[in-house]
């Protein structure tokens, strides 16, 4: 009978059930976390009950009303940085440390234990809009700055659990995970930027300095199409992040830039021009013997370039290089093409 009840259970593994009191929970969770964002202070009464329950259902049985919690709690915080800002009393400042106090450990926790994709990608997201709206304020906590590099890193490196196959207990098709798997790294990867501008660069350079080599092991020409626009947009958005810091990784990123600028596909190409760009805007007088090699990178591909998105970002990258060191730039040459190409 036991060995019966382990095959029934074994064949329900990975069944779902949807009704209209699941969709009710997940919906007023989107309509609460909506309403909090646009509301201001005038949620303000409402916010402590509204977070105890959301928080309680973070670790609900079904996938879509987990992902709509933790979306959910992330703006609450949102909320309430915003109205502390406008009204900076002690109960609010405190009120939103406290939120913040719940709700990071349990994001980087479910990150690493998570068996469900899709959720593991909604707290990542739900992270970044936190990061990006609260800044510096969301990581005064000690050691927290370092829990998320920490789990930023496990996904790059493809330790959580829901990258691990042996987890997966769902049967879908190899290129929806491979798109998955793809999506998981480009939300972790938004991450960097972000703490990087939250905390500024002279802090963040040494984090930084460690995550270089797993960005970099994912710009190699064996490498896909998307692991490599991934790692160079997110090294590229970090530099224009970390700020006159960046000197000291030069030798390491230019030649990958470089090397990216000349790359077949697009999306790359316009991605490492970009980063061209900023590399010369943030590191200055350590890119300045590298304008006549850069400008001869960027008149080629200028020359024959089909894509716009890419031109545009010649056009930045080399406004840029003027901006930072004009007499590196020979302007009666560059400036009409430049124009031309507007």
């Amino acid at each position: 009978e036991e060995e019966e009840e382990e095959e029934d259970d074994a064949d329900i593994t990975g069944f779902s059930v949807e009704n209209a009191y699941l969709d009710e929970k997940e919906d007023a969770c989107d309509a609460l976390g909506e309403i909090s964002v646009n509301s201001g202070a005038a949620f303000m009464p409402y916010m402590e009950s509204c977070f105890e329950e959301i928080f309680r259902i973070t670790d609900y049985p079904h996938v879509n009303v987990r992902k709509s919690a933790y979306e959910a709690v992330g703006q609450l915080c949102c909320a309430l940085y915003k109205v502390a800002q406008e009204n900076p009393t002690d109960q609010n400042l405190e009120g939103f440390q406290k939120l913040l106090a719940m709700v990071f450990p349990n994001y980087l926790k479910t990150i690493h234990e998570e068996k469900d994709r899709l959720v593991v990608m909604t707290i990542l997201e739900s992270m970044n809009n936190v990061l990006k709206n609260c800044k510096g304020d969301a990581l005064k906590e000690p050691g927290r700055l370092d829990e998320i590099c920490k789990a930023i890193r496990n996904v790059l490196q493809k330790k959580t659990t829901c990258q691990d196959p042996e987890n997966d207990e769902t049967e879908s098709d190899e290129e929806q995970e491979a798109e998955y798997d793809s999506m998981l790294l480009e939300y972790a990867g938004e991450g960097i930027p972000l703490l990087a501008a939250a905390v500024g660069g002279q802090i963040f350079a040494p984090y930084f300095a460690g995550f270089l080599p797993l960005l970099l092991s994912k710009t190699k020409p064996s490498c896909t199409v998307a692991e490599k626009s991934f790692a160079i947009g997110s090294i590229a958005e970090t530099v224009q992040a970390i700020g006159p810091a960046t000197v000291q990784f030069v030798p390491r990123l230019l030649p990958m830039l470089q090397a990216g600028a000349r790359d077949t596909d697009d999306e790359v190409r316009s991605n490492s021009v970009f980063g061209i760009g900023v590399l010369a805007e943030q590191g200055k007088e350590a890119i300045f013997e590298h304008y006549p090699s850069l400008l001869s990178i960027l008149s080629s591909i200028i020359a024959r370039e089909q894509n716009r998105r890419v031109v545009d970002n010649v056009c930045g990258a080399v406004s840029r290089m003027m901006m930072t060191n004009l007499a590196g730039v020979p302007v009666e040459q560059v400036f009409p093409v430049l124009v031309r190409s507007l």
